[in-house]
């Protein structure tokens, strides 16, 4: 991998990580992932009951639009 710098070509030498390298990238990426997992189930529990809310308004106002047209004319 190459970069440059006030036009000289500087150099970066990456080593294989270790084990102990290794291990702790695997344990952040695992409490990232976690941290996110967590944020999207607490959405989900936020928002289910608004859905529930709208669709059981939705189904009572379909209901109450029958009832209060009467019966059909013919």
């Amino acid at each position: 991998m190459h970069f440059y710098i006030d036009d000289r070509i500087g150099r970066i030498y990456v080593g294989k990580p270790g084990p102990l390298g290794t291990i702790l990238s695997v344990l952040i990426v695992g409490l990232l992932l976690t941290v996110l997992l967590i944020m999207l189930l607490g959405a989900f529990l936020v928002f289910l009951p608004l859905v529930v809310l709208l669709v059981t308004v939705a189904i009572v106002v379909g209901l109450l639009r029958i009832y209060f047209q009467g019966p059909p004319r013919g």
